[in-house]
């Protein structure tokens, strides 16, 4: 059973804090062009995603609830959750990468809350 959540703490978006290699830039270069991927560096936010797991006969296997075909299996249960986190984490990697592709040319990143 997942614990309820207030809307009140689902609005709050974490702080970002600028590293001393950021702070020494100019105003231009930390908010670049398209073409350069120092926000990629710097913006990274945690999130939270729901795991399906089971035990399913000598294996564990889950499936990522909120991203279709992000799924994996493991000996153990924590062997399996190991597995799924880098399964997601090479999912929106190559989501993104896929993203910035299709983009093309001057584009613009804006960060999007949602509360499901």
């Amino acid at each position: 059973m997942k614990a309820p959540t207030s809307p009140a703490s689902l609005t709050k978006v974490p702080k970002v804090r600028a590293t001393p290699a950021l702070k020494k830039l100019s105003k231009d270069q930390r908010f670049p062009s398209a073409q350069s991927d120092i926000i990629q560096q710097v913006i990274l936010m945690p999130a939270t995603y729901t795991a399906i797991i089971k035990k399913d006969g000598d294996w564990w296997i889950g499936w990522i609830q909120e991203i279709s075909g992000v799924n994996s299996q493991g000996e153990t249960r924590e062997e399996l959750i190991d597995n799924l986190r880098s399964a997601l984490s090479e999912a929106i990697e190559m989501n993104r990468q896929d993203a910035l592709d299709a983009a093309k040319g001057p584009y613009e990143e804006q960060l999007i809350e949602v509360i499901v």
